[in-house]
């Protein structure tokens, strides 16, 4: 394949007429399983933070207390 030639995009282009007709349970369905997946990404990365954290407070302080102590 030719490096200069680019295939062209399969996209198909969505109309407003496309879409479909959702009524109020569905939409309720559809939201709530929005905030479900949300609340399990902010877990997820509260998790992770927490971890990071704790790996740079114990690992740093290990690296400064055992050089502090070498100097004295």
């Amino acid at each position: 394949m030719e490096s200069g030639k680019m295939r062209p995009a399969a996209y198909k282009r969505m109309r407003p007429e496309d879409e479909e007709e959702l009524d109020e349970a569905e939409w309720a369905h559809r939201a709530e399983a929005q905030r479900l997946r949300r609340r399990k990404g902010e877990r997820y990365v509260f998790t992770c933070a927490v971890f990071a954290s704790l790996n740079a407070v114990l690992l740093g302080y290990g690296q400064s207390a055992s050089s502090s102590s070498s100097s004295t």
